[in-house]
């Protein structure tokens, strides 16, 4: 999809590619990370992928719908090892909790080597209550601490979320979710709308364009 099939989004990756760089507009504080926001299929992960594309002097750590210790615990062993950093390997191996292996990483590490971690189908770890969303008890801190200690990296290190939902993570009074730049994505409309459905011969060809159209509702996937 990323090589032939996206299209538009343009201003979204300008949006994106500076807030992840620490530039906000400037009515707004310094952001520490980004999350991308929508419906299923409206095309997150693959904004995402070409954001991922603009900075491929990071290391990258994907980490895919639920947040357990072991696979985040597996993965920075992972990088770190292939990269020979003994002070990470050292810091992971201990018998400290994950939360403050964490943020030891970020003390000495993720200011180093530069690393984006990108979460991707986030909200399978969120909880509805309210008529908002929470971080549910067993993610919370898993996600914490990189959300906490993102700025101790001095934009060394990157964050990106992409999740359907908005999210409540408060900490010593804190709501830890302020510190992200948003980005929402809309369905297509009009020419980047027609420059999707031109690749698809299934609905130009049709004599029920305009319903699958209608139907559609300018969702990527959908179409």
């Amino acid at each position: 999809v990323l090589k032939e099939g996206f299209v538009g989004r343009r201003r979204e990756i300008q949006k994106g590619k500076q807030l992840l760089q620490g530039i906000s507009p400037e009515e707004e504080s310094p952001k520490s990370g980004l999350i991308i926001r929508g419906p299923a299929g409206i095309g997150k992960s693959c904004l995402a992928g070409k954001l991922i594309e603009r900075f491929r002097e990071k290391e990258l750590v994907v980490v895919h719908g639920e947040l357990k210790e072991a696979d985040l615990t597996l993965k920075l062993l992972n990088l770190l090892e292939r990269k020979g950093h003994r002070v990470g390997l050292e810091i992971l191996k201990t018998d400290r909790s994950f939360e403050e292996k964490i943020l030891d990483l970020f003390r000495s590490v993720f200011n180093e080597l530069g690393t984006l971690f990108y979460f991707d189908d986030f909200e399978q770890n969120l909880l509805p209550q309210n008529g908002r969303h929470r971080l549910a008890p067993a993610a919370t801190p898993l996600f914490r601490p990189f959300l906490k200690a993102l700025e101790w990296s001095e934009d060394h290190s990157l964050l990106m979320i992409s999740s359907r939902y908005p999210f409540v993570m408060e900490h010593r009074g804190e709501d830890l979710y302020q510190k992200l730049g948003e980005i929402t994505l809309a369905s297509l409309r009009e020419a980047d709308l027609e420059k999707k459905t031109a690749e698809l011969p299934s609905i130009n060809g049709s004599e029920y364009r305009k319903d699958y159209l209608s139907f559609g509702g300018g969702n990527p996937r959908l179409l």
